[in-house]
């Protein structure tokens, strides 16, 4: 069995310094977060361009359209038989407390 040689490197929280010596290996935060900025914007425009073309591919084709408009006609069938179901239940539940 073959083990796996690793080396121990401590973060800079973990590091042992003397008092008064300086750290050299301090974080810029300004540059760490204007980093991070620009990435996150970046990640931004990136999911904005897909979106587009996504949109651009389904407004162009024909059977993608019509898959929508399924789907679109297929949610209302659900929310009628839903309310349907919901007044069926209502008018059962007037006769019923109108004869208790």
């Amino acid at each position: 069995m073959a083990f796996r040689q690793t080396t121990f490197m401590p973060t800079q929280s973990q590091q042992f310094s003397y008092p008064g010596e300086k750290q050299t290996n301090q974080v810029n935060m300004p540059n760490m977060e204007e980093q991070l900025a620009r990435e996150m914007a970046r990640m931004k425009m990136e999911r904005e361009k897909q979106s587009r073309e996504v949109e651009k591919i389904c407004s162009g084709s024909e059977e993608l359209k019509e898959l929508q408009a399924r789907i679109k006609a297929a949610y209302l069938n659900k929310e009628r038989a839903a309310q349907m179901t919901e007044n069926q239940f209502r008018k059962q539940a007037e006769i019923v407390s109108y004869y208790d």
